[in-house]
């Protein structure tokens, strides 16, 4: 009679059998770790450029001011926004991106909107004897999953957009300032009158820093790491834009990205 005899495994098909199950767990992890990153980093782009499209609106259906045209029933009107990127102050100490309500003299002009918003003193504060305070209203953004915002070269973003409705025509033009940016927490919170070298948005105008001109963010995914890495992505705001349409987000791997 044939006896039973029980085969199990060497030890080196063990260590086989874990080797390659640890591999193909590795392999999952850092599968399922890439693919919850990249969401995160696409939801950062899109949420930035929701945020833009957002302040076009806002300019576009203003509230809670008159329209400024016609010279309105008040003594001011709301122009537009600006928006500010890179301040450093005590007012804004995690130099998050600001919005601000940019708000004039509503009065009847003629001419080109920066001759216009010149004209009607359009600004983001105002002094008021010996005190400076804001014209309107102030929020503030940062982008989502801490991303960075930088410019092609790979220096931080630092400048001011200024979205306005022109006070002579209605029509939405789009004007930046890039290399420095406007202080205006700065000016508030230590009651600083501007001038050349810490100016509002007026002087800024009078000084012909502001143009219209395309502008790219390149949105880097700080603290969300790729295996093999991640291309990043442009947001880009064509030149003298006029609405939310002229926000264009590139692909990752198209010619026109400017941020690979």
């Amino acid at each position: 009679m044939k006896k039973l005899v029980k085969k199990g495994f060497t030890m080196v098909e063990v260590m086989l059998f874990l080797a390659i199950t640890g591999i193909i767990l590795v392999s999952v992890i850092i599968s399922t770790r890439n693919a919850v990153n990249e969401q995160r980093y696409n939801d950062s782009i899109q949420n930035f450029a929701e945020f833009l499209r957002s302040v076009y609106s806002s300019v576009s259906n203003p509230k809670g001011k008159t329209g400024g045209l016609g010279g309105g029933k008040g003594e001011t009107a709301l122009y537009g926004k600006l928006i500010t990127f890179g301040e450093d102050s005590q007012y804004n100490p995690d130099s998050k991106v600001n919005v601000y309500d940019v708000i004039g003299d509503a009065k009847v002009v003629t001419g080109d909107t920066i001759s216009a918003l010149k004209a009607v003193k359009a600004d983001a504060v105002i002094r008021n004897g010996s005190t400076t305070t804001l014209t309107g209203s102030k929020s503030d953004y940062r982008p989502n999953w801490d991303a960075k915002l930088e410019n092609p070269n790979g220096t931080v973003y630092k400048g001011a957009i200024l979205i306005s409705r022109s006070p002579a025509s209605g029509t939405i033009y789009t004007y930046v300032m890039e290399g420095s940016t406007l202080e205006i927490g700065e000016l508030i919170s230590r009651n600083i009158t501007p001038t050349a070298t810490k100016p509002s948005l007026q002087l800024a105008l009078e000084a012909g820093k502001f143009t219209q001109k395309e502008v790219s963010f390149c949105i880097i995914p700080e603290g969300l790491f790729v295996f093999g890495g991640m291309r990043h992505r442009e947001v880009r705001i064509a030149a003298g834009a006029h609405d939310a349409s002229a926000i264009v987000l590139s692909s990752m791997d198209g010619d026109d990205n400017k941020c690979k």
